[in-house]
């Protein structure tokens, strides 16, 4: 059995665009460098922990070291953007026993541009959205 293998880097958010409309879809997800166990990871947005019925943690083994990813998906809405400028913060934390906490960081911002007609390659195809445990979608 493995010891354990400290991750040497800060997580990696992906999936994010820069703007956002109302009604769309934010999805990101969050991939902490490979380590052994895997790290505990949260989302904040605006320095507000998010509620674990928006996030969804997959964990794969890769050489024997396993790979956090941290999903978040929630619907934007003005009050989302409420940051000077307009714009939200995501921040994704990885901490790993008794290691610092390591972070990244990225801004999105509410775009006031009518929304484009093209279709939006960011958002999940299947239509798949997650739901608490009382089965309300968000």
């Amino acid at each position: 059995m493995m010891e354990q293998a400290y991750p040497m880097d800060a997580p990696i958010i992906s999936g994010l665009k820069t703007h956002y409309h109302a009604g769309e879809y934010i999805e990101a997800q969050c991939t902490a460098p490979p380590s052994y166990p895997a790290p505990e990871m949260s989302w904040a947005i605006n320095g507000k922990g998010v509620d674990t019925y928006k996030t969804s943690l997959k964990v794969n083994e890769d050489r024997g070291l396993l790979r956090a990813t941290l999903s978040v998906k929630l619907m934007a809405d003005a009050g989302l953007f409420k940051n000077p400028g307009g714009y939200a913060l995501f921040v994704c934390t990885s901490i790993l026993m008794d290691t610092p906490a390591m972070s990244a960081d990225s801004k999105v911002y509410w775009s006031t541009e009518p929304e484009s007609t093209e279709a939006n390659s960011d958002l999940d195809s299947s239509g798949d959205i997650f739901r608490n445990s009382n089965g309300i979608a968000f």
